[in-house]
């Protein structure tokens, strides 16, 4: 049994978004993290070892140096984000997510337009911060989705076990939108994110792929 005001009965579809919503209603802590089960924010990009990994001292020397909110280094496509709208969520799902935040949320509807336009993501809702905004990102963040809730059809996400966890793929867009609106109020710190699963060859290969799509990147500014 889960103590606290929880929905973690939501978990296949919200996946990680059921911790970070008990730890928005629960927690007391100023500084907040999220990680998943085998994603970790780390000082080494190619290693695996635990001592490498992002340590309460480290936390605090960042936010001691005024940034207030720790993001997994940004991931780069070839092209612009919206051209990269595939599986979950696809094309369809995003035009859903745009109509929702034009209904709840128009302010962000520029933020979301840029978001799109542009060639780099924050994937994977790995995040530290603090629970101020935390708190701030959560009533918007679950106040969308479960608005998008009662406007998907079910039989479209929840009889495949890719797209089922499809709430917790759009909180990842959701997240880049509401880091864009903010910008003004946060200081970002990026740091790498190793999946302990991955080994070098995968890493290094991953490493390549985004240098190529950064001078990419560089090259159409």
């Amino acid at each position: 049994m889960i103590l606290g005001d929880n929905i973690s009965n939501k978990n296949e579809s919200y996946c990680e978004l059921t911790g970070l919503y008990w730890i928005w209603k629960n927690s007391e802590y100023d500084i907040i993290g999220l990680c998943h089960y085998r994603r970790f924010l780390s000082k080494s990009y190619f290693s695996n070892n635990m001592r490498y990994y992002l340590s309460e001292k480290d936390i605090n020397n960042l936010f001691n140096k005024g940034y207030n909110l720790i993001l997994p280094k940004r991931f780069y496509y070839k092209g612009k984000v919206k051209d990269n709208f595939n599986i979950a969520p696809n094309v369809k799902d995003m035009e859903i997510l745009k109509k929702v935040v034009k209904e709840e949320s128009p302010e962000y509807l520029e933020s979301f337009d840029e978001y799109e336009n542009r060639q780099y993501t924050y994937f994977c809702n790995v995040m530290i911060t603090t629970k101020e905004l935390i708190d701030d990102y959560c009533r918007w963040l679950f106040k969308i989705l479960y608005k998008m809730e009662k406007n998907l059809n079910p039989e479209d996400y929840i009889h495949d076990d890719y797209r089922k966890r499809m709430f917790g793929f759009l909180s990842e867009r959701l997240l880049n939108i509401w880091v864009i609106k903010n910008k003004e109020k946060l200081k970002i710190k990026e740091i790498s994110m190793i999946n302990t699963q991955d080994d070098f060859k995968e890493k290094l290969k991953q490493k390549i792929c985004q240098i190529r799509n950064i001078l990419f990147y560089k090259k159409r500014r």
